[in-house]
């Protein structure tokens, strides 16, 4: 199967939230890791984490919540 990360974020002008694919698929790319190394890259704050890893909850620089997710790439 194929894998990317999506980030999902929202704040008062979009509050239905802004869904966008942050690490598209790559063949033998850990998934996981991506999604950990995007997070820290850009300095997001963990607030929850699924037990598996693939969805997490963040706040942003700018006091955003983001989540972080694993998901099938179409």
């Amino acid at each position: 199967m194929k894998y990317q990360v999506i980030s999902m974020s929202w704040s008062q002008d979009v509050p239905m939230g802004e869904k966008r694919t942050v690490v598209p698929f790559a063949n033998g790319l850990d998934m996981l890791s991506a999604c950990r190394q995007y997070a820290n890259e850009h300095g997001y704050k963990l607030l929850a984490e699924r037990s598996d890893g693939h969805v997490a909850l963040y706040w942003n620089e700018v006091g955003r919540l983001v989540r972080l997710a694993i998901e099938k790439a179409d």
